[in-house]
């Protein structure tokens, strides 16, 4: 069974969001799990910090933690030069659910 994922990460003090708009999952050869997740920036005029971060957890089906959590930096995703960006990460066997468990996303440019 591959994982669910996690769907969006609220962007603190901001109407728009940055989110998950594709997943993809596959089993490996030694039984691990393959995750892309590809986020898109949805705000108009803003451009992420490098050393913006989500972070996620990998429970089984019982809700227990298979792995703790872990960060995966984002980095810049212009709204006007690549809206999109995908990550690709492995999970231990028997994760049923990634969950996004925390987020740092901070914008510091503004266009005129």
């Amino acid at each position: 069974t591959l994982p669910a994922i996690g769907s969006d990460i609220d962007v603190t003090n901001k109407k728009d969001r940055i989110r998950v708009s594709s997943h993809a999952a596959w089993v490996n050869e030694d039984g691990t799990i393959g995750v892309r997740l590809t986020f898109k920036n949805y705000t108009s005029n803003w451009i992420p910090e490098e050393i913006d971060y989500i972070q996620y957890t990998c429970y089984d089906k019982d809700g227990k933690v298979v792995q703790k959590s872990t960060k995966l930096t984002i980095g810049v995703i212009d709204t006007k030069k690549h809206k999109e960006k995908s990550f690709d990460f492995i999970v231990p066997a028997g994760t049923y659910e990634v969950r996004i468990t925390k987020s740092k996303i901070t914008y510091w440019t503004e266009w005129a």
